[in-house]
């Protein structure tokens, strides 16, 4: 199959698929897609690789602004499987505390509260004299 260089070719990587223009398109199914991608598309020629990477810097670039605005540090987008290793190690890193000791993952469970308080009013018997 020839891919042309003039529309921006891609591959489906998501299990879930790719939906565009009313049709899903199957995990490795190939397509030739104009609108913005996303990380479900493998580029499969440069211009798609443009648009991946145009894609990936705006993602950067709102992520930068919204650090600044929380006055957080901000780490970039891994743009090889390198990067993606070495942030996955670093996280792993922050879980285990000094001396070798691993911290204990935190669990969540539903708060029980008590019935509602009753209002201080009696309600009224109900019952019928026979006669």
């Amino acid at each position: 199959m020839e891919i042309k260089s003039d529309r921006p070719a891609y591959r489906v990587l998501a299990s879930a698929g790719f939906y565009a223009d009313d049709k899903l398109w199957e995990e490795g199914d190939t397509l030739y897609f104009d609108g913005e991608p996303n990380e479900d598309l493998e580029p499969l020629n440069n211009k798609a690789k443009e648009k991946l990477t145009i894609y990936i810097e705006k993602l950067d670039d709102l992520a930068r602004k919204a650090a600044e605005k929380l006055g957080r540090p901000f780490v970039g987008r891994p743009r090889d499987p390198e990067g993606a290793l070495s942030l996955a190690r670093e996280d792993e890193r922050r879980r285990v505390s000094i001396m070798g000791v691993r911290k204990e993952a935190t669990q969540t469970e539903a708060l029980v509260q008590d019935p509602t308080p009753e209002t201080g009013q009696k309600p009224k018997p109900n019952f019928s004299i026979a006669a």
